[in-house]
């Protein structure tokens, strides 16, 4: 949605923050969190995220998001530090509009979003001692298995439920270091150009947990290319794996793949979950119908 910047808060902490106040609004997604494009009176493009995390945790987000900008890496720069805008937490970025997402089935898609998936993880590393790792907390897809069991719903599938018991009891028992990761690898943050990845977003999204529940997660997801979720197809995520152990010079133990495959669920079951309560299109939930037990049986689960 385009047009005049009608929120005084938002205006005002652009004036104070950006040192310019916005001419006209590019356009805004609401989702996990609130991202406004913005054309500034100083001819400025900006991106505005406004979300609940903690000023700690986006802060340590964006001082790995500058670490990356420096060393030349394809992601947006950061304007601003973490503030308080209107209750939440909020921070501002150059506005980067390059590249494509990269179109295909998942198939197609497992093999480079793989290797820039391990590109990632090896940069990371290096920076590392920047923060904090304990503020990086995953986000709910991430860390729904750590909490309190679901309240049943009626309305949404048994299966759900029994997968996200086994889920819990085989991950309660993982004791694998962590390591910095991006938790939300999907083909809709991503653009590339001939090929080559071009620009990645979705920076507050960056996590702290083992490797193998960054990477199962990632081979899950990788294939959405749009605010709806999707799931790849087991042999895609399969592919995802291999090609991003490969990528890294090691091979998972039997019990990081296990860990992988369940991670891979914990995005899944809770998308499904969602789908039936907010009553959107059955796309993860028709997935896991098909597959959810082959998936707990290379979990261990």
């Amino acid at each position: 949605m385009t047009g005049t910047v009608e929120d005084p808060a938002l205006v005002e902490w652009c004036r104070v923050e950006l040192g310019a106040p916005p001419a006209r609004q590019l356009f805004a997604l609401r989702s996990t969190s609130d991202v406004t494009g913005l054309r500034l009176t100083d001819g400025r493009e900006v991106v505005v995220k406004v979300r609940r995390d903690p000023v700690a945790r986006v802060d340590a987000c964006l001082r790995l998001q500058s670490a990356l900008f420096a060393s030349h890496y394809p992601c947006p720069r950061p304007l601003t530090e973490a503030s308080v805008l209107g209750g939440m937490t909020a921070h501002a970025e150059e506005y980067v509009d390059l590249g494509e997402p990269l179109m295909g089935d998942d198939t197609a898609l497992a093999v480079p979003l793989a290797a820039g998936f391990a590109d990632l993880a090896e940069r990371l590393d290096r920076f590392r001692e920047l923060v904090d790792p304990q503020v990086l907390v995953p986000p709910p897809w991430l860390s729904w298995w750590s909490q309190r069991p679901w309240s049943r719903q009626p309305q949404v599938p048994d299966l759900v439920y029994d997968a996200a018991d086994r889920v819990r009891a085989r991950l309660a028992d993982v004791h694998l270091p962590g390591v910095l990761g991006h938790a939300d690898w999907e083909s809709q943050n991503l653009r590339w150009a001939q090929g080559r990845l071009v620009v990645v977003h979705d920076w507050d999204s960056l996590t702290w947990a083992p490797e193998a529940v960054l990477v199962g997660a990632a081979a899950a997801v990788f294939p959405a290319q749009s605010q709806q979720p999707e799931t790849a197809s087991i042999a895609s995520s399969a592919t995802f794996l291999e090609h991003y152990q490969t990528a890294r010079g090691r091979e998972f133990s039997a019990d990081e793949l296990e860990v992988a495959w369940a991670a891979g669920l914990l995005p899944a079951l809770l998308n499904a979950r969602n789908e039936v309560l907010e009553v959107r299109r059955p796309l993860v939930l028709d997935r896991l119908r098909e597959d959810c037990a082959d998936r707990l049986r290379l979990a261990g689960a």
